[in-house]
């Protein structure tokens, strides 16, 4: 219930307008606009609304709920009207009318520029392991290669 609603029945219990617009905290003019616009019934904009939602609401079904604004929009265009991507936005919010998307997937591995297979990749370790067995240049084993000093501690015992 908004605050306007309130004063408007402070109104007919008897209470002054002045008073009750105070109290609820509220201008009187404020309060005499809202009267008027509720006494007016609904805006032609809010006609075309309800007819646009309508018309939504049968391409929503008919589309089994998969669309979101964007596809919404180009077939309310094909339909004729000319209408903005925000009001169908808008309008599609407030009437609850959300489409389906596809959940992002997570790719942990990123293939090369050539695709890459796994024998590639396998190919690429052992290529890997070699190199850090044969031709490594190891600070703690006077920079030579793993293999040549296990050869070379071999033949001094």
């Amino acid at each position: 219930m908004s605050r306007y609603a309130c004063v408007d029945d402070q109104k007919a219990a008897g209470l002054p307008v002045s008073a009750a617009c105070a109290a609820a905290g509220v201008s009187t003019s404020g309060f005499y606009d809202w009267h008027a616009r509720r006494q007016a019934g609904p805006t032609a904009r809010h006609i075309d609304d309800s007819e646009i939602v309508a018309l939504m609401r049968e391409i929503y079904a008919a589309s089994d709920g998969n669309y979101g604004v964007p596809r919404m929009h180009r077939e309310l265009r094909r339909a004729g009207l000319k209408i903005n991507h925000k009001r169908v936005r808008r309008l599609m919010r407030i009437n609850g009318l959300t489409g389906r998307f596809r959940a992002r997937t997570i790719r942990t591995t990123i293939p090369g520029p050539d695709g890459y297979t796994r024998a590639d990749a396998r190919r690429a370790i052992f290529q890997w392991i070699n190199w850090y067995n044969t031709s490594r240049l190891h600070s703690t084993l006077d920079h030579v290669p793993p293999t040549e000093w296990e050869q070379n501690y071999r033949q001094a015992s």
